[in-house]
């Protein structure tokens, strides 16, 4: 089974009732499990190292950000769709950055995934179920504005 088979319902939990959220995660765990792969990354952002990850993340972030010129591009791309990872981590890093703006994605990318706010690629399993699908991911295109 490929996750990308799936329908989801939401981007998120809000709304879903806890029950049917906990009854999914079983189901999908468990094939998880016979296709030998690693369950744990649907229970991640319930993970003590989330907030090490996202810490790492955010230096890797740093470092590349200081090596883009002028009028240079930064694409930062996670393959996770929490808000901790992606528009939460962006966030943070441009209100510490104010060198970098973000970059408005064209519509070319909507046949491949969700754009948000004009800014946020987000790719859910499903955006590319004819294809075979994908994990899910988030992209965002940051441009220096200032040196």
């Amino acid at each position: 089974m490929h996750i990308a088979a799936l329908n989801p319902m939401a981007i998120n939990e809000k709304g879903i009732d806890k029950n049917f959220i906990e009854k999914e995660r079983k189901i999908i765990i468990e094939q998880l499990k016979d296709d030998k792969k690693k369950p744990d990354i649907l229970i991640r952002d319930k993970s003590p190292d989330l907030k090490k990850i996202t810490e790492n993340q955010l230096k890797i972030l740093l470092s590349c950000s200081q090596k883009i010129k002028k009028d240079g591009y930064l694409v930062y791309t996670v393959c996770s769709m929490l808000q901790v990872e992606g528009i939460k981590l962006i966030k943070k890093f441009l209100k510490n950055n104010d060198n970098f703006d973000l970059v408005k994605i064209e519509d070319d990318f909507k046949n491949v995934a969700q754009i948000y706010k004009d800014v946020y690629v987000i790719s859910i399993p499903a955006n590319l179920k004819k294809f075979g699908g994908v994990d899910g991911f988030f992209t965002v295109c940051l441009k220096r504005i200032k040196k």
